[in-house]
């Protein structure tokens, strides 16, 4: 009943953000979940920062919003594909073990060539190697592909702004970000962002449920200001050309 719930409210915020989208585009979107999700101050960040994209705030001219290249998959996520894909005994098991034993630090936020983000990463996997090969995964909060698309054509494949995550999430759920073609780094993070919260709403137990969203909500805090401090220019910057 608690994770329908979730389910139904899931479904409110998915309304709100379409209708936001539809009047205001990115823009609009983008304050909504800043606002309801990362608070009024990243809202204000977030935003707004969207709405400088491509001449936003000129009403005239309205964003059409980010074109799909290809189908999106089932089970996915961020287009109905994540909660209509049903929560198994088993990922519900896995990701509540996840999380439980993790409490004080559910989610690490770092880049390419931190030692200390390198070394959890490591540890968590070695920790659990018994129970599978990987246990963690190196999510870039934007994307890979993305990062391709507005740092560096040939970046490091781990390079960029990282968030470590649950495989179960990393393997089907935060990647629909791929299937779109956006302006800037800036509308990849939105995605992105969308996607990995769409993931709390997975976790039946409402009190972990709770701990999970309002942790992730602090590490992707961390993740755009880490975007903000080190590729403040790709944030702004249109696809690159080969």
């Amino acid at each position: 009943m608690k994770l329908a719930k979730a389910v139904v409210q899931a479904g409110e915020t998915a309304g709100a953000l379409k209708n936001a989208y539809q009047k205001e585009g990115m823009a609009g979107a983008g304050s909504v979940l800043a606002q309801e999700i990362l608070g009024r101050q990243v809202g204000k960040v977030l935003g707004k920062g969207l709405e400088k994209v491509g001449g936003l705030k000129t009403s005239n001219k309205p964003f059409q919003g980010p074109k799909p290249e290809k189908p999106l998959p089932q089970g996915r996520g961020g287009q109905g594909g994540l909660l209509n894909k049903p929560v198994s005994v088993e990922e519900q098991a896995a990701i509540t073990q996840y999380f439980t034993h993790y409490r004080n630090e559910k989610f690490v936020v770092g880049r390419h060539g931190d030692d200390k983000f390198q070394k959890i990463m490591d540890a968590r996997n070695k920790e659990f190697k018994s129970i599978m090969e990987k246990r963690t995964a190196r999510h870039h909060v934007g994307t890979h592909a993305n990062n391709e698309n507005f740092i560096q054509f040939n970046i490091h494949r781990d390079a960029g702004v990282s968030v470590i995550i649950p495989q179960e999430w990393h393997k089907y759920f935060v990647h629909t970000a791929n299937a779109f073609e956006f302006d800037n780094l800036r509308q990849s993070l939105f995605w992105s962002i969308r996607d990995l919260r769409n993931c709390t709403n997975r976790i039946a137990d409402p009190v972990l449920r709770k701990e999970v969203h309002q942790d992730l909500n602090a590490a992707l805090i961390q993740a755009v200001r880490l975007n903000e401090q080190y590729f403040a220019e790709q944030m702004q910057n249109r696809i690159l050309k080969p």
